[in-house]
């Protein structure tokens, strides 16, 4: 993977970061939001493990555990994780964008591309997840679909962010720089 790429695949999947009020503030929950994917696969799993969280716990902890094994390159674990969550948490786009780009990190793009076609179904008009699908079709070799999407990925996200970086990446491979 060229090297925004893997940056990306770390920042976006750090994303999902995010603070749970579901999840309290206990010290392996804390672990489990890490950004070092060792301590975070550690936290999270005592965290699952415990059997005392809610189900909206039980998928953040999975999710941050998936995207931790999918920075990590172990990718069967990445993906196990990442479908548990969606089946705790069905309504949540990022944990589909997520697995699609777990997919595409493990080169399987094409079980990717329906997990992003729902979170863009889910929220659309995101930047991220819209890049998302834009490296998905350009390793499957949807040119022009890769373009468009780069393109509007352009449009949505905030100048400077990860994603109008990757977007721009990804153009100039396509030779077709904005």
């Amino acid at each position: 993977l060229p090297d925004t790429t893997l940056v990306r695949s770390c920042m976006g999947l750090a994303m999902t970061l995010v603070w749970s009020p579901a999840l309290s503030q206990t010290s392996d929950e804390n672990h489990c939001m890490s950004p070092d994917p060792v301590v975070q696969i550690k936290g999270c799993t005592t965290v699952i493990d415990s059997k005392t969280e809610s189900s909206a716990g039980l998928a953040v902890a999975y999710s941050n555990r998936g995207n931790a094994y999918a920075r990590r390159g172990t990718y069967e674990l990445a993906l196990a994780d990442l479908t548990k969550a969606i089946a705790l948490a069905p309504n949540d786009p990022e944990n589909y964008n997520s697995r699609a780009w777990a997919y595409h990190l493990k080169g399987d793009d094409a079980k990717g591309l329906p997990d992003v076609q729902k979170a863009i179904a889910m929220r659309p008009g995101n930047g991220d997840t819209i890049e998302t699908r834009a490296e998905i079709y350009e390793k499957l070799g949807q040119r022009d679909k890769a373009v468009a999407d780069y393109r509007a990925t352009l449009k949505l996200s905030t100048s400077g962010s990860q994603a109008v970086r990757d977007a721009q990446a990804g153009l100039k491979r396509l030779r077709e720089v904005e």
